[in-house]
């Protein structure tokens, strides 16, 4: 399809196009490794895990080739990470056993995590309990460890405790793990380069405004904030926001009727004064992280007020993890959709075709 190009004038723009995946300068991630950013991410990573399963059927067990096809390896201890690591081993434990069981006795899943431990921002206890789950499950479990070079065929993980080199063969390598600038941000730094001074994302004021730009506002990942790059963030940001241009409104509506008649009463005047300083500034209630470990288990660390948080782990918080999805869903059609694939999932299983 050709690229229709058009220009669209504007009063105030919103800049929440979120950030593509960092590879770190590493050699060979950008051209050899699958990232879990977008929706055609997941797909790409169905389609590939059905391949490698297809070509290894192929070969004869033992074959060094077949073991290699079958071992999935991902690179990121958060919960992007830690969920896609999961959600793959319970294909093969709850799926893949049924129909091709000597193909999942030799698959295998490694998550590389560089920090002492996976899902860090959690308490001491969920990790452990992570940790546990992941043994039990047989999720290869590489912590203080990094990447540090990516061919078609191997990764190496250099182990930070003594600086070795592992060369570690794959089928797939699913990157989830850091961000970076997209190009139509770095456009916009350019731009604003004497305010916009971090090569990290847009920084913004209180009000999410752009430094620099008195009618460009921006949130999400695009921006660089004391905040962490999460969902939870930038949907508090956008409904913020809709808060926020629902009054500016107001005051842009009052200042054109005072431009336009300058003999306006005095009244008007300091009206418009407390509607621009009644104009919000956003703040984040933190309310909790949550994460899927695999095996129909959570994990969660919740807020309670601003004074304690809640720390779960098991089926319980699995059910509770599935709820606060369902509630995330913009519409009931979405909510209702994704309930009947889930109730699909448990009685008949998960669709292995490609398509």
């Amino acid at each position: 399809m050709e690229h229709i190009t058009t220009e669209l004038n504007y009063d105030y723009l919103v800049v929440g196009i979120g950030a593509q995946p960092s590879t770190f300068g590493i050699p060979g991630v950008a051209e050899h490794s699958t990232f879990v950013k977008e929706v055609r991410d997941s797909i790409k990573i169905k389609k590939k895990i059905i391949d490698l399963i297809e070509a290894a059927n192929l070969l004869p067990v033992g074959d060094p080739d077949r073991k290699r096809l079958l071992h999935i390896v991902v690179c990121g201890g958060g919960p992007t990470g830690v969920e896609a690591a999961g959600e793959i081993q319970d294909y093969i434990d709850q799926d893949l056993k049924k129909w091709m069981p000597q193909i999942a006795k030799d698959m295998k899943v490694s998550l590389v995590e560089s920090q002492p431990v996976v899902l860090h921002t959690f308490s001491s206890e969920l990790v452990e309990y992570t940790n546990h789950i992941f043994q039990d499950t047989n999720i290869n479990l590489v912590t203080n460890s990094r990447i540090v070079k990516v061919d078609d065929t191997h990764v190496d993980v250099m182990r930070k405790s003594d600086k070795s080199i592992d060369k570690v063969p794959y089928g797939m390598l699913i990157w989830a793990t850091g961000n970076s600038v997209r190009g139509f941000t770095k456009i916009i730094m350019d731009k604003f380069s004497e305010q916009q001074t971090s090569p990290r994302g847009l920084l913004v004021d209180d009000q999410l405004k752009l430094k620099g730009s008195d009618n460009i506002y921006a949130l999400g990942d695009c921006t660089f904030t004391k905040y962490a790059p999460t969902a939870q963030v930038a949907f508090q940001q956008g409904i913020y926001l809709a808060h926020y241009f629902e009054k500016l409104q107001k005051v842009e509506k009052l200042r054109y009727k005072i431009k336009q008649d300058p003999s306006i009463s005095e009244v008007y005047v300091h009206r418009l004064q407390r509607l621009e300083n009644s104009l919000p500034k956003f703040v984040y209630n933190y309310r909790g992280s949550l994460a899927y470990i695999g095996s129909e288990k959570a994990v969660a660390d919740l807020a309670v007020g601003s004074w304690s948080n809640l720390s779960s782990g098991g089926n319980l918080t699995f059910l509770f993890w599935r709820s606060a999805y369902i509630m995330m869903c913009l519409s009931i059609k979405n909510q209702v959709l994704v309930c009947f694939d889930w109730i699909k999932v448990y009685l008949f299983g998960r669709d292995c075709s490609r398509e």
